[in-house]
Formats: C-alpha cells, structure tokens, sequence
C-alpha cells in the first residue's frame, strides 16, 4: 500500500482551482520535472528510488533543451512566478552542465514566429536557348500500353 499524505487530498471545503491555476501549476511541474531529470541525468542528484547517481550527458542535453524550448515557446506568456522558476531552472542546469561535460554553446536567438522574406533576384534569369539545326531523328518508338490486365466480369 502506497502511504500517501493526506495535503494531497482535495479538500471538498475549499473551491476548485481556475483554468489559469490548473496550467500555472502544470507549468511549474514540467519545468522542474525537466530540471531534475537533467540534474540526474549529471550526477547532481540522486535517482529518488534507487538512490545511485548516473552519467548521461545526452539525456541532459535533452532535458535542458526542452527547458530552452519551454522558454522560447511561452515568452510573452508567463507570469512572474513561473519567468522566476524557469530562469533559475535553466540558470541551474546550464551551471551544472558546465561543470560535468563542458559549455553549452548559447541558443540562437529566436527574434519573430514568422519566417523572414525571401531575397528577391536581383539578376534576370537567362533566357531560353534557341533551337539549334539538326538533322531531324527517327520518330520515337510508341510507348507500350499502360494497359496490362484486363478484367472481365
């Protein structure tokens, strides 16, 4: 049997969290889940259940570039708790990276959601080559038919 606090109950006296609490607390979750799995993943922490530290930069790598995503992805969107929460997430794993495999190279700064223009030509395209005089050639064999089975009824 599972020995579950009993905080983690609902508390039928108390009214239901708004849409805008549910996702505020979604958000923080998936910031810190992300945060910890990449501190694991370097052997900053210790796995809950086992208790045993493990080595994987690639897992690591993964994680703090979904907390890179996070933040390009919600910019303009979040409030003040959660802007706090995944910069010191970010900050945290960016440091610890740093110490266990090396630097992190910086992300490309994402400046629009809209690509940018095209570049116009600014060079006409050549034109089409003349038709040169050559002795006129065998007309081409007829293709075969494209007909190959029949089916009667």
């Amino acid at each position: 049997m599972i020995d579950v606090p009993p905080s983690q109950f609902p508390d039928p006296s108390q009214p239901e969290p708004s849409r805008a609490e549910v996702i505020t607390a979604l958000f923080a979750s998936t910031v810190v889940q992300n945060a910890q799995m990449a501190l694991m993943s370097l052997g900053k922490m210790p796995h809950p259940e086992t208790g045993q530290r493990f080595h994987d930069p690639d897992s690591a790598r993964m994680f703090y570039d979904q907390l890179d995503m996070l933040d390009v992805k919600t910019r303009g969107n979040r409030n003040e708790k959660e802007e706090t929460l995944l910069r010191q997430s970010i900050g945290a794993v960016r440091k610890a990276y740093t110490e266990v495999v090396g630097p992190l190279p910086e992300p490309d700064p994402v400046t629009s959601e809209t690509p940018a223009p095209a570049p116009e030509a600014t060079t006409p395209p050549p034109p089409a080559p003349a038709p040169s005089p050559v002795a006129p050639q065998a007309p081409a064999a007829q293709p075969e038919s494209r007909k190959r089975y029949t089916k009667t009824y």
